[in-house]
């Protein structure tokens, strides 16, 4: 665990997804501020992100769970600004930034795991088992992932199962 930061209390806007490195998983940190922006267009500031990418998560949240980010400054940043790739670090941004702009924090026992398609769909994302023993062992308690995309029985670990982003 060593790219989260050590909390006592869950702070707004961070939430833990995962990379892999070869075949190790590393439980990643993903922090989210959100600023009201007085002026014309939004900026949209990313640090370890792809802010291609990043844009693209914005559209699909205000698109399929009416998120207020468009009179909204996003920033996001990895730990230790670790450069990430993974397209299924999405519904673990999705969270940082949902946290940040309700200003409701997310305990930091609990993953994101799951690429976010246009559609808003979760999609399937290879090798989950493994993920979910390495979260197993790295002490979390509850992992969101696409729903049906584990195979195993994982008892010490409570699965989330979802299909997609949508309006409560």
């Amino acid at each position: 665990k060593y790219c989260i930061t050590e909390r006592t209390t869950p702070v707004n806007g961070s939430a833990i997804s995962a990379i892999k490195e070869g075949s190790r998983t590393i439980a990643i940190e993903i922090n989210a501020l959100a600023e009201t922006n007085n002026f014309t267009y939004p900026s949209r500031i990313s640090q370890g992100v792809n802010k291609d990418f990043l844009q693209i998560i914005l559209a699909v949240m205000e698109n399929k769970l009416s998120a207020n980010t468009k009179k909204k400054d996003i920033y996001i940043q990895t730990s230790n600004g670790i450069r990430v790739k993974d397209t299924y670090i999405g519904l673990g941004i999705v969270a940082a930034i949902d946290s940040a702009v309700s200003k409701i924090p997310i305990s930091s026992d609990i993953a994101f795991i799951g690429e976010v398609s246009l559609t808003g769909e979760i999609k399937k994302v290879p090798n989950i088992d493994r993920i979910i023993s390495d979260f197993e062992r790295m002490g979390f308690k509850q992992i969101v992932i696409p729903k049906n995309n584990a195979q195993k029985k994982h008892p010490k670990i409570f699965l989330i199962h979802i299909n997609s982003l949508k309006n409560p």
